[in-house]
């Protein structure tokens, strides 16, 4: 068995020397051109005038030259036989090319001396050639935006900036970059007039917790995907997922950088001045460094992330303000007015060893109003709205009323908080909305919040926002109504 073996491997070894060895062979019987010779390369089928030209060879590369992020220079005398390809990257021909010469994101410049036997190809990139330079294929250059048909502010965005690692540029075309940045900047500045305390708080969780905010900003860009796409095959979803959902990204992103930026202004300040000053002076330097090539991409890439983790952070950390208990109603007790003589009297008719009694009237019944049961949070209120919007949505959707499913939310809202002072979300969620002054929801009360609804919705959802920084739990609509939402104790029936 072992000699079978032996043998096998023997015969193998011999084929595959008698093989290399017939390659050399056949390779030795090549004529080869010296170096230094002169070589007259001919195109078939190019013009007599331009496919006929002299050079003088000293290398020969006869594989594919392919280069990634880097450049491709084929000196005077060098001949490659395959072709030159070059990705984000530049390509300087003074030699000849057998074959095809292409740039992706790359420039291509051909030499006095270049020669190209195929075609040149220049994909989002320039092409320089000189007279003496001969091609004899054919010349294809294309500009990836215009083959992505991309609009020319966004050209110009990548022409100034972009294409220099910069976020920020100046230069022609870029006038509604500049008007966007002045809008966001009067947006930060609202949020720290509006929501200052929530600025600050979200500012300072940086500080305190950074790798919680890192953390955050992670698991949040990683759990998008899914929740978007669980959105849209819940069918009724979808309206979420393509407009509250990047809304509400949009928003943690502008009001996480808003107390970045009010972070920065306070140190550099020494927590003088405002906030207001703070976010104004923080922007101008954090925008500063977007101009700056390549630092100014990371520092916005940076920004971006760490504004959407400050935000997911400080929502998930925002503590519940316990609320004190009212204190025990006690009857009103008619003052004791006493005359002097009675105070005489008394005194010298009481015994000097008997010590003095006070007399505490015994409390009645404790009375514990419904503004002082614990107020809901944010999540817990949004998810009550969210399963109601589900409901009103499944109404609306079959009848093909999706479009009017914001004011039939409202109207559902308010008919429920007139009857049972919740909706079937509050229900599920054990919340309840109750008067400040504990009086009975009545129709003006409730229309009045639901028109409010609106109101804290289309400023940036602002109205709705406030819940989660505010002490008192209060939303703009709230506030308008003079109403609170509670959470009921366990075991209380809300039907």
């Amino acid at each position: 068995m072992f000699m079978k073996i032996s043998s096998r491997f023997l015969k193998a070894g011999l084929l595959s020397v008698s093989f290399l060895l017939w390659a050399l062979a056949l390779r030795a019987q090549e004529p080869a051109e010296p170096a230094g010779e002169k070589s007259t390369l001919r195109a078939i089928g190019a013009p007599p005038e331009s496919a006929s030209y002299s050079v003088s060879i000293t290398q020969n590369k006869s594989d594919d030259l392919v280069k990634v992020a880097d450049d491709i220079h084929v000196a005077a005398g060098e001949k490659i036989e395959g072709d030159v390809v070059a990705v984000m990257g530049n390509i300087v021909i003074d030699g000849i090319v057998l074959g095809d010469v292409t740039a992706v994101m790359g420039d291509i410049k051909l030499g006095p001396k270049a020669v190209v036997e195929g075609k040149v190809n220049v994909l989002a990139g320039e092409l320089q050639r000189d007279r003496g330079a001969t091609v004899l294929g054919k010349i294809t250059q294309e500009d990836l935006f215009s083959r992505l048909h991309v609009p020319e502010p966004l050209q110009a965005w990548w022409t100034h900036a972009l294409s220099h690692g910069a976020f920020l540029g100046v230069g022609s075309g870029l006038g509604w970059f500049l008007k966007l940045s002045f809008a966001a900047l009067g947006f930060y500045a609202l949020l720290a007039l509006v929501l200052p305390a929530g600025v600050r708080r979200t500012g300072e969780v940086l500080v305190e917790r950074p790798g919680v905010v890192v953390l955050s900003a992670f698991l949040t860009l990683l759990a998008l995907p899914f929740v978007f796409l669980l959105l849209c095959v819940t069918i009724i979803g979808i309206p979420v997922a393509l407009l509250v959902l990047p809304s509400t990204i949009i928003f943690a992103v502008l009001f996480g950088q808003a107390a970045i930026q009010g972070l920065v202004g306070r140190r550099v300040l020494r927590e003088r001045g405002s906030l207001l000053v703070a976010v104004l002076v923080g922007s101008l330097i954090i925008g500063s460094l977007y101009h700056v090539p390549v630092i100014g991409l990371l520092a916005a890439m940076m920004m971006g992330a760490l504004g959407l983790g400050c935000s997911v952070a400080a929502l998930l950390s925002a503590k519940k303000k316990t609320e004190t208990p009212a204190a025990s109603v006690a009857p009103v007790v008619p003052p004791f007015v006493a005359t002097q003589s009675v105070v005489a009297e008394t005194m010298a008719a009481a015994p000097a060893s008997v010590p003095e009694v006070l007399l505490v009237p015994p409390l009645i019944g404790s009375v514990s109003p419904a503004s002082a049961l614990p107020r809901a949070g944010f999540w817990l209120r949004m998810a009550a709205m969210f399963i109601d919007l589900i409901l009103v949505a499944m109404i609306c959707g079959p009848t093909g009323a999706g479009a009017f499913i914001l004011p039939a939310l409202a109207a559902y809202g308010a008919v429920m908080w007139k009857i049972k002072g919740t909706t079937i979300g509050g229900i599920v969620c054990g919340l309840r909305v109750v008067r400040l002054d504990d009086r009975s929801l009545d129709w003006p009360t409730v229309v009045a919040r639901a028109l409010g609804c609106f109101l804290s919705l289309v400023v940036l959802a602002l109205g709705f926002l406030r819940v989660a920084f505010a002490a008192d739990r209060q939303s703009w609509h709230d506030k308008i109504a003079g109403t609170v939402v509670v959470r009921e104790p366990k075991g209380v029936s809300l039907v």
